[in-house]
């Protein structure tokens, strides 16, 4: 009867180590699948010890002035992170001129809110006719960033400062969009190490 229970607990024992070597097996696995479907650039400065990752830009909105002859232009966001320093980037464009973004709060579907109204940095460029662009820095934490990447985007709010067409922008974000920017997030914070 002994043997009969040792040989029981040796089969559970080694039934329970497969069981865990295969969900091990299938978080690795997971996590590759993750990391190789990032889309992030990486650049290395090469007169500094700086390292760069970004995500490509997300369009949050995009808007068509009808009636009138100005092009359509989007209101665009992306994460950026310099060594330990992580930003919101927000980029828009307009044909006559660009004011920065003052502030932007977005709605998550739990509704969480995250509010980001003091910029680190602003501002503009021009590539070619006809779009001028400008860029808001705005400071993210590593907290903020997972609930970018766990918790699903509802809509967004965002203030302009000298922008008489548009001085409020307030939309929800299509769902291909809110998947970009949670995809993205969830890889942003692959890099924290």
């Amino acid at each position: 009867m002994k043997v009969f229970y040792f040989r029981s607990c040796r089969t559970i024992s080694t039934i329970g180590t497969k069981r865990f070597l295969f969900l091990l097996a299938v978080f690795v696995f997971f996590c590759q699948n993750l990391y190789s479907q990032c889309k992030l650039e990486r650049k290395t400065d090469d007169f500094s010890t700086k390292k760069t990752v970004y995500s490509p830009d997300v369009t949050l909105v995009s808007i068509e002035p009808f009636g009138s002859g100005k092009f359509f232009w989007n209101l665009d966001m992306s994460f950026y992170k310099e060594d330990s320093t992580l930003v919101l980037y927000i980029t828009h464009a307009s044909q006559s001129y660009s004011s920065r973004v003052f502030s932007i709060f977005f709605k998550f579907k739990d509704g969480t809110i995250i509010k980001k109204s003091e910029s680190v940095n602003s501002s503009d460029y021009a590539p070619g006719n006809p779009y001028r662009y400008t860029f808001t820095v705005f400071s993210l934490t590593k907290d903020e960033l997972k609930i970018f990447a766990m918790t699903e985007l509802e809509k967004f709010h965002a203030e302009f400062t000298q922008f008489d067409a548009y001085p409020v922008i307030e939309k929800e974000i299509k769902k291909k969009s809110i998947e970009k920017i949670k995809k993205d997030a969830s890889c942003m914070l692959l890099e924290f190490k």
